[in-house]
């Protein structure tokens, strides 16, 4: 698949080449960061979505509470252009794994 003229399937495009690689390398470098879970609220974190037709899109989520469990809590962040059943504002909860991205 080349780079696609279509915004949403550039995106998809993008998710599938870079998505993968992209989490892994994060995931080492925030544990080697010391970043305790309870200092990412009030900050940004980024997660992969998936859609029902297997497509995904990489938005970000303002957190807003970490559980004991030590999933994240929070509002999203972006007004998805691919995945249909969420919207800005919507309450989301994030597994510490999946977690691709931090904006501090």
């Amino acid at each position: 698949m080349g780079q696609a003229n279509n915004t949403k399937e550039h995106i998809v495009y993008m998710d599938k080449q870079y998505g993968n690689e992209r989490k892994a390398s994060f995931q080492e470098k925030f544990k080697k960061s010391g970043i305790k879970p309870n200092e990412l609220i009030g900050k940004y974190v980024k997660k992969e979505f998936r859609g029902e037709k297997k497509q995904s899109e990489h938005m970000w989520i303002k957190v807003t509470t970490v559980t004991e469990e030590g999933d994240i809590e929070g509002t999203l962040a972006n007004n998805p252009c691919i995945i249909d059943d969420l919207e800005y504002g919507d309450h989301v909860i994030v597994k510490l794994i999946e977690i691709e991205d931090i904006s501090i």
